[in-house]
Formats: C-alpha cells, structure tokens, sequence
C-alpha cells in the first residue's frame, strides 16, 4: 500500500500523541473493502484521521500459488507530539 506516496497529514499542534491502529481488507482484485479501527490513539479526531487517510492509498492484492487473493493488512499511525527543544 502507498504508505510513503500518500502519508498521514495532521496538524502538528493537534497532535495529543497515542497510536492507531487500523485494520483493512483488500479483496483479489487490490480494492479496499473495509476500515476498522483496532486500537485507538485515545483520540477520536486520530482514530478518523487514520481511518480516513487509508482510503486514499493503492493496494497490492496478497498473492497465493501466484493467484491473487484479498485479505487484511494492519497500519500503525504514530501521533507523537514534536519534541520540544
């Protein structure tokens, strides 16, 4: 998935640090199907974000005996705040 071409924007000053973890299923064809939050970052603007920010990624289908397949694939999205100098 495009992690590194499409990644996460939030607003640095928002940020109330946790993790998220999001759960998505890609069916055989590469199309996301499906988003659940796992784990929440305690912050439900987080939690959306994250879950939102997926659905702009592309997909790989996972392959099987050289067929494709779908099935689910899991993210953690950081919400640090920026460390003060």
């Amino acid at each position: 998935f495009s992690v590194f071409l499409n990644p996460l924007e939030y607003p640095p000053d928002r940020l109330s640090g946790g993790a998220a973890v999001v759960r998505m299923q890609v069916d055989a064809a590469g199309t996301l199907r499906s988003v659940e939050v796992v784990q929440s970052s305690g912050d439900p603007a987080q939690d959306a974000a994250a879950a939102e920010t997926v659905w702009n990624w592309c997909y790989v289908p996972a392959q099987r005996d050289g067929r494709d397949e779908g099935g689910f694939v899991e993210h953690r999205f950081d919400f640090d705040p920026p460390a003060e100098n």
